[in-house]
């Protein structure tokens, strides 16, 4: 079934396809993982499929050779007819029509958004006083408008070349962090929220529990030790943070054998994250954290050893300034644990600032051993843009292998770091999901004992009342005497024994009773009656 439509026939297709060419693999130990993890994926879409999760990226599963790549139909936007009355459209109409028509309306719909947004962000930097930061936005909102006019014109973009959209600035210090905005799960536990339950889901809650609980203690550390005018404030309400998490963990392992019972949901937290890096000085540029993803191997080879080559040209007057990892042997999905590097660059400098402004790129390349007496040979060169760093202190970027304009597969992940960000500011707010649940509510409480005591003026026996069922009616509760002895008098000096009462519970309605009453002040007074309830005390004989 090669088709492109998702559906659960076609994923099966698929894992088969994946399985049978996993049964003919003897010694490829690579390949074996790498078909491992695409069928633990195709697994994942296919739960996602069978229980209608939305959010799952069928996109990007890795389609068998001659298969399409599957298109999630929903996600796309509704075909629009065209009228014959206009010769524009229907001349520039191509062959296939209304698929490739969405996707450019859609492209030039997130362009013109992500203009608008640097429109009002220039707007706003420029009203509190930061005109540099101002002018970074207007350079990039006039940049889009070229990307704009291609794609209108059906020409393809590259999306990585997008501005990033402007941060949540520290603009208002005193803004919650839990906004009370339901969202949608991470993707990563979509599926499990839908098809998971006992024993698993009280694993996924504590794992995603605990991840929360890290990642706020490294937040309170980040705040610690770069320090800052809103420090304290930042501080406390991470505190109060913790302090919930805490608690709903405490909910969680009290409800450890009825999780199903409690009331799950993901509310986005605006999570106050620091923008510098305190730890480093003005004058070095850091790369670090790089990682190889899927290499391609060669005719002939079953596993590489590689190495990574960082170039660094700020200027054409001075050679290039190059930073070389360590080798990592017989791997295609290499991690360079010894990658940490720097370059030695002014970061305050005019030309730096140029340099990542005018959207220029280090340089990186890959080599593998082609073996004994023979050099080392280029596996693929990637491109690693500076533009992050002007809002961002520290940038990871993922950049596809290529041999010229063509790409030949895998990828490479570089992070960077510097001191502080060009122009933006020191404490930025990114939204994200966030784990609260919320205890099933009782219904059938156990029922309220209220003592009312023997005082030595009032002989009224200590007896015990239950709190009736809330309804909107009056409530009414009648105590009864507890040895059921006869009632004496209440002027007499006798107090052996205690003289029944009824006490009556009303709810803003009044208590319709025409006879004479009365009612004990003492007796009311050694009751504690909640704001919002009446308690009225009168005797059996006159009520």
């Amino acid at each position: 079934m090669k088709t492109s439509i998702v559906c659960t026939e076609n994923i099966l297709a698929r894992i088969t396809y994946y399985k049978e060419k996993l049964k003919e693999i003897t010694n490829d130990d690579s390949k074996k993982r790498r078909y491992n993890r695409i069928l633990t994926r195709y697994d994942e879409g296919l739960r996602a499929c069978e229980r209608g999760v939305t959010s799952f990226e069928f996109e990007e599963l890795v389609p068998p050779p001659g298969y399409p790549p599957l298109t999630d139909r929903s996600k796309l936007s509704k075909n629009v007819k065209l009228s014959n009355n206009d010769p524009k459209i229907s001349l520039a109409k191509p062959s296939s029509g209304h698929p490739i028509r969405s996707k450019t309306e859609a492209i030039v719909e997130l362009l013109t958004k992500r203009q608008d947004e640097l429109k009002q962000a220039a707007k706003a930097a420029k009203q509190s006083g930061n005109i540099e930061l101002a002018k970074t936005y207007i350079r990039s909102v006039l940049g889009m408008n070229q990307m704009i006019q291609a794609a209108e014109a059906g020409l393809p973009i590259d999306l990585t070349q997008l501005p990033r959209p402007p941060a949540l600035t520290d603009s208002n210090p005193s803004r919650p962090i839990l906004s009370g905005l339901k969202c949608d799960p991470p993707v990563k536990y979509a599926v499990a929220f839908n098809s998971l339950s006992g024993d698993q889901l009280f694993k996924t809650y504590s794992e995603i529990l605990s991840e929360q609980e890290q990642l706020i203690n490294n937040l309170i550390n980040q705040h610690r030790r770069n320090g800052g005018a809103n420090a304290h404030s930042i501080l406390s309400k991470l505190s109060d943070l913790l302090s919930v998490n805490t608690c709903i963990k405490k909910l969680l392992s009290k409800y450890n054998q009825h999780v199903s019972n409690l009331t799950a949901y993901f509310e986005y937290a605006n999570l106050p994250k620091c923008n510098l890096n305190a730890e480093l000085a003005d004058d070095i540029l850091e790369v670090s954290n790089i990682h190889g993803i899927a290499y391609p191997l060669p005719s002939h080879y079953s596993n590489i050893d590689t190495y990574v080559e960082v170039e660094f040209s700020l200027n054409n007057a001075n050679p290039p300034m190059k930073l070389s990892t360590n080798v990592v042997k017989s791997s295609s999905e290499p991690i360079y644990s010894q990658s940490v590097k720097e370059f030695r660059v002014n970061t305050k400098s005019h030309s730096y600032r140029r340099f990542v402004q005018n959207n220029r790129c280090l340089k990186a390349t890959v080599y593998y051993n082609r073996g004994i007496f023979r050099s080392w040979g280029v596996l693929g060169i990637t491109e690693i843009p500076l533009t992050g760093l002007v809002q961002s202190a520290t940038v990871t970027h993922v950049g596809d292998l290529k041999e010229g304009r063509k790409v030949v597969g895998g990828r490479l992940q570089v992070q960077l770091r510097q001191r502080e960000s060009l122009s933006g500011e020191t404490v930025v707010y990114q939204q994200q999901p966030w784990l609260l649940l919320s205890a099933p509510k009782q219904i059938n409480e156990s029922p309220k004992l209220i003592e009312i005591e023997n005082s030595k003026n009032n002989p009224v026996s200590s007896s015990s009342l239950s709190t009736p069922k809330q309804t909107d009616s009056p409530r009414s509760i009648r105590s009864e005497n507890i040895r059921h002895s006869p009632v004496p008098s209440i002027s007499s000096k006798q107090t052996n024994s205690p003289k029944p009462i009824r006490i009556e519970y009303a709810m803003n309605n009044p208590i319709s009773s025409s006879s004479s009453s009365f009612v004990s002040t003492k007796a009311t007074n050694s009751v504690s009656s909640s704001s919002s309830r009446v308690v009225i005390v009168r005797n059996i004989d006159n009520s």
